[in-house]
């Protein structure tokens, strides 16, 4: 399993190579604000009150490319990347040592000595850009993507260049910056499930653990997901596998209970989870039901 999602991860980088530079830029003042994609609004079970998004917020102003039309998503381009480097330091360090909130995966990683970061200063209101060329720490350079549990439940990923290097009082920083084939991307994730209501497709929102791969999301064509009664009735679009599960390799008894145990407290302490005849927990204000199985559990959404 983690051979295949490493393998779909790197062709999604890929496909997004390049994007980053396109387009123009459009300028933030103080706040980005990720949320639900407008063509999904419509059959959202929920009041437009109720939908969960995510604000960034900093100082100053921060470009993002209008290439990206998609409003859970933004490309970080034609910014000063230390400013940039320290938005995603802070948020990061927020999470990170919560390995139940963030988790990071390497796509590749790079042996350089060196690597280059930019600077932008405003000079008689024109954009300047100076080129530094900062020490790398080790020779070590990360291409990464990494997951963030936010306290409402979605997620949120950023995929970026990692390295660490000295500074001019010989404290060692992290350093977050562009990918050299792509920008850095921030996307916020919509795990959904759809069902009827009224004769009526829906759809509800699902909080999942994280780094949990989902299937069905705002990632996918609308009207090709309303088309398809498969999403709808199939349970592998409501199938989750277990944390760290690896299918060549197995688990043991114990293992399977540990594991059940990691889900079931993340229900408890964050949707008032509750063992019962079924395992019960609610996600803003609707009510689903888990099924636990060998490999995987199903989500059930019952209203």
């Amino acid at each position: 399993m983690k051979k295949i999602y490493l393998f779909l991860l790197i062709i999604l980088l890929v496909s997004l190579s390049g994007c980053g530079l396109t387009g123009k830029s459009v300028p933030n003042e103080g706040t980005i604000t990720l949320e639900m994609p407008d063509d999904y609004l419509a059959y959202l079970d929920y009041k437009a009150s109720e939908i969960p998004n995510f604000t960034l917020y900093f100082d100053g102003i921060v470009n993002t490319s209008d290439a990206v039309k998609s409003n859970n998503q933004v490309i970080f381009t034609n910014n000063d990347d230390f400013l940039i480097s320290d938005i995603i330091s802070n948020l990061i360090n927020k999470y990170q040592d919560n390995e139940y909130l963030f988790t990071s995966i390497t796509v590749s990683e790079e042996i350089q000595a060196e690597t280059l970061m930019n600077s932008k200063k405003i000079i008689n209101d024109k954009e300047k850009y100076e080129k530094h060329y900062l020490e790398v720490f080790n020779k070590k350079i990360y291409n990464e993507i990494c997951y963030i549990t936010l306290e409402n439940g979605l997620q949120l990923s950023i995929d970026y260049r990692r390295f660490q290097s000295l500074d001019e009082n010989n404290n060692l920083i992290t350093y977050y910056a562009w990918q050299y084939r792509q920008s850095i991307r921030m996307i916020l994730h919509y795990p959904l499930m759809l069902f009827e209501k009224d004769n009526k497709k829906r759809f509800v929102i699902v909080p999942l653990l994280n780094n949990t791969t989902f299937t069905l999301g705002t990632q996918l064509d609308i009207k090709k997901v309303i088309d398809n009664d498969q999403y709808l009735i199939n349970d592998g679009f409501r199938t989750y596998f277990y944390p760290d599960y690896d299918e060549n390799v197995g688990m043991t008894s114990e293992e399977l209970l540990e594991k059940q145990q990691v889900v079931k407290s993340f229900y408890i302490e964050n949707f008032d989870g509750i063992q019962e005849d079924i395992f019960l927990f609610t996600y803003l204000e609707r009510l689903y039901s888990i099924d636990f199985n060998d490999t995987n559990y199903i989500i059930n959404y019952i209203g």
